[in-house]
């Protein structure tokens, strides 16, 4: 399993962070709904958390637009504890009873340490008993042989550990497979419906200062998650690539923050839509991983590693090109300069800016792509477990565990 920070900090954020958003996400509701009578004062700001601001006047039968400003951090905040809320329901709700019948064993009740008296057989029982299906010694990195040996019951015992974490583990799969899956449909029907696909679009009607409801809500809703992921990533187990992850997710959020500041919320969505594409196969393949459903695991990662090389190291550099050479050409002269009164920030330093924040964002993507095509040569070049950099680690001697297995 990963190793947990003992920050008590962290240790504090990590047992109140779901109460205290499902408290908050109710209050917030019920105050902003009128169910909870309060000063008139208190709702106005209450509903700065629930609804979204700067609504435009529209015409009869027209769909109201929306522009930007500082109140915007309200719903980013309240989109931080829906997603904390939501994921913990449908935890309990959805994805554990879900997971218990892909044939995920629950493990959670069961307590094996290496120093108590449970030997190979007393462990194997406990897990046949939660339906665990053992793999066959050529398929797994722990081996054991017949009777109840110190070392049979030690192997025995640290392939417990690996496997009493599957049921958190697909668990947190199934969340994101969820969210990217939402996200990418969500943004390219924007894409589709609002602007098209033409990189061109981008910039040609710079600055965009109104935006559809569904544009604002996608757009300050996956900065939420962003800022989410990080309060997740800090207070689960750590994995080997904890230092990338959190680089990673400090980099996204510091871009979508910076180009919704700056109205370049269209070049930011062919991003997020691109980016979030191959996303939704990984959590995929990790779920049908933990179930044991080796073929379809093989499949959808195959599907994953094809659509990941295409995206993130085509489409991106695409888009990247339009940042550098297209937009100089393309931005109307009233759209030049760093004008904020008149919603403008379009200059040099704007372009060196994204091209610098991207560049550094293409590099953690490289070091995944590395990792990614050592697991695929593993995979078909051997029947052994194939090993992935981006998996957690065994605290007992902080072995990497694959993150998806050949065979599995």
């Amino acid at each position: 399993m990963g190793k947990k920070s003992k920050n008590p900090i962290v240790q504090l954020i990590r047992v109140t962070l779901v109460p205290l958003s499902v408290l908050a996400v109710l209050g917030l509701v019920a105050i902003s709904f009128g169910v909870l009578p309060v000063e008139p004062s208190v709702r106005a700001y209450a509903e700065k958390f629930v609804f979204l601001q700067y609504q435009q006047p529209a015409k009869p039968g027209e769909a109201p637009l929306y522009g930007t400003g500082k109140d915007d951090r309200y719903f980013v905040v309240f989109a931080v504890l829906v997603l904390t809320a939501v994921r913990q329901l449908l935890k309990i709700m959805l994805f554990v009873p879900f997971g218990k019948l892909m044939g995920v064993p629950d493990l959670r009740g069961a307590k094996v340490s290496q120093g108590d008296a449970k030997s190979k057989s007393d462990v194997l029982k406990i897990l046949r008993q939660a339906g665990a299906k053992i793999e066959p010694e050529s398929k797994r990195k722990e081996k054991w042989d017949t009777g109840d040996s110190e070392e049979n019951n030690k192997a025995v015992k640290k392939y417990f550990y690996k496997r009493e974490q599957e049921l958190d583990k697909f668990v947190e799969s199934a969340w994101q497979w969820i969210y990217y899956l939402a996200a990418w449909t969500t943004g390219f029907t924007i894409m589709y419906t609002e602007h098209g696909f033409s990189t061109a679009a981008m910039w040609t009607s710079y600055p965009t200062l109104l935006h559809s409801a569904l544009m604002k809500s996608y757009y300050l809703g996956q900065l939420g998650f962003w800022l989410h992921m990080i309060l997740i990533t800090l207070v689960e187990p750590w994995r080997n690539d904890f230092p990338q992850m959190m680089a990673h997710h400090f980099i996204t959020s510091g871009l979508i923050i910076g180009s919704y500041g700056m109205n370049h919320v269209r070049v930011g969505t062919a991003v997020l839509v691109e980016q979030d594409f191959a996303d939704i196969f990984l959590p995929l393949a990790k779920m049908f991983k933990y179930a044991q459903w080796s073929n379809t695991c093989d499949i959808v990662f195959a599907l994953f590693a094809l659509t990941w090389i295409p995206t993130r190291h085509g489409i991106f550099f695409v888009i990247y090109y339009s940042i550098w050479k297209e937009s100089p050409e393309l931005v109307p002269k009233s759209g030049t300069g760093w004008i904020p009164e008149k919603g403008i920030f379009y200059n040099e330093d704007v372009v060196t800016g994204y091209m610098i924040a991207l560049g550094l964002f293409q590099l953690l993507l490289c070091m995944w792509l590395r990792d990614l095509l050592k697991a695929v040569y593993k995979a078909l070049s051997s029947s052994d477990n194939v090993e992935d950099h981006r998996s957690d680690s065994e605290e007992e001697d902080d072995e990497k565990t694959p993150l998806l297995k050949k065979d599995e």
